[in-house]
């Protein structure tokens, strides 16, 4: 099977992605505001630490309105809205819907395409991520 790298998967998501479709500000994930510590004392210090005092600020990129057009991100952001997080979950995402259209055992087939399968103990939930692959 064939899985796009992370540089060709985003290279397609950013050249699929009409410029006017609307997706969500990278820079305040979609809240609209941003949130800045305190610096009052000469130091930054988190709200706890010293004047219980946190700035918030409507967001530049997206003036406050938590999403905005593609064509308007500047290409920095475009490279955190399409990141590698983005892309294993997709990837995953793809891998666990193929098996299931295939008939195959999930776990066995992540684990054939280079996913680590692991069972968290303590909320008995699993965990799926990349297998470090050495020597490439």
């Amino acid at each position: 099977m064939l899985i796009n790298n992370f540089d060709e998967w985003q290279r397609l998501k950013i050249s699929d992605t009409p410029e006017e479709q609307v997706v969500q500000c990278p820079d305040c994930h979609g809240e609209g505001s941003i949130y800045d510590e305190c610096t009052i004392h000469g130091k930054n210090c988190t709200y706890d630490e010293c004047c219980a005092l946190v700035l918030e600020q409507t967001c530049g990129l997206c003036d406050g309105d938590g999403k905005l057009k593609f064509g308007d991100l500047p290409d920095d952001k475009i490279n955190m809205l399409f990141n590698k997080e983005t892309y294993h979950s997709e990837i995953i995402s793809d891998l666990e819907r193929l098996a299931s259209w295939e008939g195959k055992n999930r776990i066995g087939f992540l684990l054939e395409n280079g996913y680590s399968v692991c069972t968290v103990v303590a909320n008995k939930s699993e965990k799926v991520s990349p297998v470090p692959v050495i020597g490439i």
